[in-house]
Parts: C-alpha cells; sequence; structure tokens
C-alpha cells in the first residue's frame, strides 16, 4: 500500500505543533526503516510506503504520548481535518452541510491511498455512512485517521452531538474491510 506525501507530513507537522516538546522523542523514537522519509522535505506529490512513513510513525506518537494507537491516529486525522479545512476553506466549511463536505472530501482521500477506496455509500441530513476497502489488516490504523478526519470536519463545522463509529471487519487474503457511521444534530 502507498500513501500520497500529504498525509506523511502530517504526522510531524502534528507533532512540531502540538507537542513541540516531545517532537525529537518522537523523531528519535522512530524505527529504522521511517528515518528516512522525515530527513528532507516530504513531498506531497510523492507516494510513499504506507508502513514506514504513516503507521509506524502513528505507532511512535501513541508511545511517546502514552496513548494506544487507535487514540493516537483518531488525534492526527482530527488535526489533519482542522489544519486542511482552515483559512478560506473553514468559511466554506461552515456554511456547506457536514454530508456535502465529508461526500467531497472522501473523494480527494481516494486519490492518496493506493489501491484503497473510500466511498460514501449512505447519507442524509444528519448522518452518513463511508466505505473503506482494498486496505490489509496491518493498515487498520489509516481507518481511525480518517475517523478522526471525519469528527474533526464535524468539528469545524460546528455541529453539535457528533459520534463517530468504525465497524471494522477482516475478510480472507489478509484484507480489511471498514465502515464509518457518522452522526451528528445541527
Amino acid at each position: 500500500m502507498e500513501i500520497k506525501g500529504t498525509a506523511v507530513k502530517t504526522t510531524e507537522q502534528f507533532m512540531r505543533d502540538r507537542y513541540a516538546e516531545k517532537y525529537l522523542e518522537w523523531k528519535r523514537g522512530l524505527p529504522d526503516e521511517s528515518k528516512p522519509f522525515f530527513k528532507d522535505l516530504i513531498s506531497v506529490s510523492k507516494w510513499y510506503p504506507l508502513m514506514e512513513s504513516v503507521i509506524f510513525p502513528t505507532e511512535t506518537v501513541a508511545k511517546v504520548l502514552g496513548k494506544t494507537t487507535e487514540e493516537a491516529a483518531l488525534e492526527l486525522g482530527q488535526y489533519s481535518a482542522e489544519v486542511a479545512l482552515s483559512g478560506i476553506y473553514k468559511i466554506f466549511v461552515r456554511i456547506s452541510s457536514p454530508d456535502f463536505v465529508i461526500s467531497r472530501a472522501t473523494q480527494v482521500f481516494s486519490t492518496y491511498y493506493n489501491p484503497g477506496s473510500i466511498e460514501i455509500i449512505e447519507k442524509n441530513k444528519n448522518s452518513l455512512k463511508a466505505r473503506i476497502k482494498n486496505f490489509s489488516k496491518q493498515d487498520s490504523l489509516v481507518m481511525y485517521r480518517i475517523a478522526g478526519w471525519i469528527q474533526g470536519t464535524l468539528q469545524v463545522t460546528r455541529r453539535k452531538t457528533i459520534n463517530v463509529e468504525l465497524d471494522i471487519k477482516e475478510l480472507e487474503d489478509d484484507k480489511l474491510f471498514c465502515e464509518i457511521l457518522a452522526s451528528w444534530s445541527t
């Protein structure tokens, strides 16, 4: 599995912005196979191997912050939404419906993962369901990051009573199938 540099860059940016005092500990704690990706500037348009550039660094975030890997992945996803939906985009997001914003974002997200796919399979005024396919068991933290991104987006849209649930199922041949159900009140 490969991922675009935009998502790779977010992890390092998150540690610098939110936990500057732990940034060097995080960088030193990266496994040897991940360190080369964080020595130079990360190209947002380049493809990177998912495990070494996102999964292992997310696991290191969890270790350094004393969180579970799922908690760290959710927080990274929320941060990614805040950063992506800032500035002029924030105004657009706040006047748009959450299902519209998340539907458009999942179209973009599908271009971030090779060969993964994300699609909205059900939506209405106060909820939506997204389906994530073509990921391996070892890639499951990405699903938590996506769920965190959806939650962060709903927070930017100023929705109340936000609920985001993951339903991850293991399939044959080491594949995962995930549905994310998000609901909110206006």
